[in-house]
């Protein structure tokens, strides 16, 4: 098994919506099963649903987190 990391975040901690996309584009033309997203997905931004959609496609298994706010949810 391989890993492929795929930097998105910044020093700062801060991203955008068309680094993700092109993440999500890069590992899944390199050949990924799965796509570990450790961070909350932005699903209504359009170019972030059309790699998700694209990647999905190839057969990528996506897996996404949420709720990565601290916060407890009762």
């Amino acid at each position: 098994m391989e890993i492929i990391a795929a930097k998105i975040f910044d020093s700062e901690g801060k991203t955008t919506t068309d680094i993700v996309a092109n993440a999500i584009y890069y590992a899944a033309d390199m050949g990924v099963d799965i796509i570990m997203m450790p961070f909350d997905l932005f699903p209504s931004y359009t170019e972030v649903k059309k790699a998700v959609q694209y990647a999905s496609g190839k057969g990528v298994i996506m897996i996404a987190s949420a709720g990565n706010s601290g916060e407890r949810v009762e």
